[in-house]
């Protein structure tokens, strides 16, 4: 797993690697501006109260939560503008590591975008149930201090479950896929855990989806080998 990591990050200077790097930053900063822009617009119209100077200062409260809800949101965004490019990120890293192999079918523009979404909206929706789990913890103080860790085992088991099958998917029908990945269950969450702890990281998180996938494609690989299904 490790030497995953080290080979991921040695491609960043990869030239194919980084003209995907930069369409997916630029896309997601234009994506991130848009959020702002509409959220903090919609909650403009909000007429909570009817006092005029309540209202006003709801809506700069709300405009300074738009802010924040767009930064909660931009992780999903990546992954989202992510899984446009993932094909090509994927074929780039094999070219470089694996330049034996056959193309990969690939699953379309379409099936990658509608995986990046169904990947968004399940990262958002078990992160928006975890805050309960938070709260619960904080509220019983003993607990409070295993936050994180029950932070990165959930997003560390969700990331390298859906990042693996992402790329395995390019190569292998979904059955062979699962197969594939549960006797290395332990392995991915670690992964994943590694890729979650990226995610966190001002900067470095506009990049993680791509180390992400190279990291996958990888372990893919190395999988594989071991249970001979590396390709259709």
């Amino acid at each position: 797993m490790i030497s995953a990591f080290v080979k991921a990050f040695e491609q960043l200077g990869d030239p194919r690697l980084r003209r995907f790097i930069f369409l997916s930053l630029l896309a997601s900063l234009v994506v991130m501006v848009l959020l702002v822009i509409g959220i903090g617009y919609g909650l403009s119209f909000l007429k909570l109260v009817g006092i005029d100077w309540i209202d006003t200062a709801l809506a700069w409260l709300g405009g300074a939560a738009s802010v924040v809800l767009a930064f909660l949101l931009f992780p999903a965004v990546v992954v989202i503008v992510m899984s446009i490019f993932l094909d090509q990120v994927a074929e780039a890293v094999e070219a470089r590591h694996y330049p034996d192999l056959p193309k990969a079918p690939g699953q379309g523009t379409i099936a990658g975008i509608w995986t990046g979404v169904k990947f968004a909206a399940l990262l958002i929706g078990v992160n928006i149930l975890l805050l309960i789990v938070y709260l619960v913890m904080l509220a019983t103080v003993i607990l409070s201090p295993l936050i994180p860790v029950v932070f990165y085992l959930v997003n560390g088991w969700l990331a390298g479950r859906e990042y693996f099958e992402t790329v395995a998917f390019r190569r292998v029908k979904d059955a062979e896929a699962r197969d594939l990945r549960q006797p290395f269950s332990l392995q991915l969450t670690l992964a994943g855990a590694a890729i979650a702890f990226l995610a966190v990281i001002p900067i470095v998180n506009l990049i993680a989806p791509v180390i992400a996938t190279a990291v996958m494609v990888h372990l893919f690989q190395d999988f594989g080998r071991r249970r001979q299904i590396v390709s259709r």
